[in-house]
């Protein structure tokens, strides 16, 4: 169970717990017993149902609210499984640009070589002719 569905649990079962034993006639009694100790104010039983269906309404209205957190949650989840797919393909073409780039580094070393063998082979090339006898014609 994840944090979440906890705290959701202790949300939702709470308040819950609490309207059912206020319905009962023990928890009516306790509760008129509470506010008579501690505001002086003596309730009626109609003042408690009210607050009683009061409360249920709440209660309903976070059931609401932690249905649409958990939708929430879900399609959160679904982005999240999207985007590490799209990063794991992001990483094979990043693994293929470097290996292109080391590729291409190898043949910008081989042209290098291959242009100053050509070079050599030019200035090898004009020096035989400068020195070689011309044919007779």
């Amino acid at each position: 169970m994840s944090l979440f569905d906890t705290i959701t649990a202790a949300l939702v079962g709470l308040p819950a717990a609490a309207a059912v034993y206020l319905r009962t006639k023990r928890g009516r009694l306790q509760m008129l017993g509470w506010f008579k100790r501690l505001f002086n104010v003596d309730i009626t039983a109609d003042d408690l149902r009210i607050a009683i269906d009061n409360m249920s309404t709440v209660v309903d209205a976070q059931g609401s609210s932690i249905d649409w957190l958990k939708e929430q949650q879900e399609f959160l989840i679904a982005q999240l499984e999207i985007a590490k797919g799209e990063l794991a393909q992001a990483r094979e073409q990043l693994k293929e640009l470097e290996e292109l780039h080391k590729e291409n580094a190898h043949m910008r070393k081989r042209i290098v070589e291959l242009e100053s063998q050509v070079k050599a082979l030019e200035e090898e090339l004009a020096r035989r002719k400068r020195y070689t006898p011309k044919a007779k014609r």
